[in-house]
């Protein structure tokens, strides 16, 4: 989606008038006609201006949908390796060979590391 559609949909979303647009960002309505019909890109204060007053980034205003990119699987994947690494150091570490260790900063969100000993009955 082009800017010109972003800009449109959230604007009329909001129920806001073109005038009523120019109005508060202290241009022509003429300026938000020619925004909304891409002819021309408002200047970056404008943009900033936009995206304060309908609580968006200016990222996603400037951005074409095929500008982004979606790291949902890849970040899924990297966080499960970065947990499984340190839970290996973790182990490989002082806390490994102790029956428990806590955090050393009280109140902190830091992870609790316990060893866990189980008993393997091997009936013959």
């Amino acid at each position: 989606m082009t800017f010109s559609d972003k800009l449109q949909i959230i604007r009329k979303s909001k129920g806001i008038t073109q005038e009523e647009l120019a109005e508060k960002l202290n241009v022509s309505r003429q300026a938000v006609t020619k925004w909304e019909s891409g002819m021309v890109y408002p200047d970056i204060m404008n943009l900033i201006q936009l995206s304060e007053l309908f609580h968006i980034t200016v990222d996603y205003l400037v951005k074409d949908n095929q500008c982004s990119k979606s790291m949902e699987s890849a970040y899924d994947n990297d966080m499960d390796q970065l947990i499984d690494f340190k839970l290996e150091a973790i182990k490989n570490t002082y806390a490994g060979y102790a029956e428990s260790c806590g955090t050393s900063r009280p109140g902190s969100n830091d992870y609790i590391y316990k060893k866990v000993i189980t008993n393997i009955m091997i009936s013959g």
